[in-house]
């Protein structure tokens, strides 16, 4: 699944300064970035996104990216709860909720991550990786008509990985 959230990595990260966080909270949070992005060290990214968050307990992309850092060490409880706080800094955070979501399925709550999903597409109605993701939790749930239905509309909005990120339950489904 941490190839679904790759490509939300990176639209994150383009849009990381766009909002009004402090300039020395935007510092370590580049900081942050460059830590994870770049030398693929999410344990220390995972130090600078906690500055950033210090000196700005509103900063919703630091809350996202340390929760996407703490995904990709495997620690789906810390990363599900800063996903959560930047859902509830940023209600319409379509990201936070797609990748909550991939957080919820490797813990086995596909109910979850499919309220996640749903809500992910009904804020953005043209969000491929919305689709993309709840494609891959219907496939875990063996709903493959679902998750058929899902790819061709990520597909469609030029997301097309589907079987890249399918792996449910340590096999491939196509």
């Amino acid at each position: 699944m941490k190839t679904a959230v790759s490509a939300a990595i990176a639209l994150c990260l383009a849009i990381g300064f766009a909002f009004g966080a402090d300039d020395k909270a935007k510092d370590e949070y580049a900081n942050g970035v460059s830590e994870f992005r770049q030398k693929h060290n999410a344990q220390k990214a995972i130090e600078y996104f906690d500055r950033a968050i210090k000196l700005d307990p509103k900063y919703a992309l630091a809350y996202h990216n340390r929760a996407l850092a703490y995904y990709d060490l495997g620690e789906y409880e810390s990363a599900a709860n800063d996903f959560s706080k930047a859902i509830a800094l940023e209600a319409n955070n379509v990201a936070a909720y797609a990748n909550r979501a991939l957080v919820y399925l490797d813990v086995g709550e596909y109910e979850k991550a499919l309220a996640d999903c749903d809500e992910a597409v009904k804020l953005n109605p043209n969000y491929a990786e919305g689709y993309n993701n709840r494609a891959v939790i219907y496939a875990a749930m063996k709903d493959y008509k679902s998750a058929t239905k899902d790819a061709k509309r990520a597909c469609e909005l030029g997301v097309c990985r589907f079987f890249d990120t399918l792996e449910a339950g340590g096999e491939l489904v196509d």
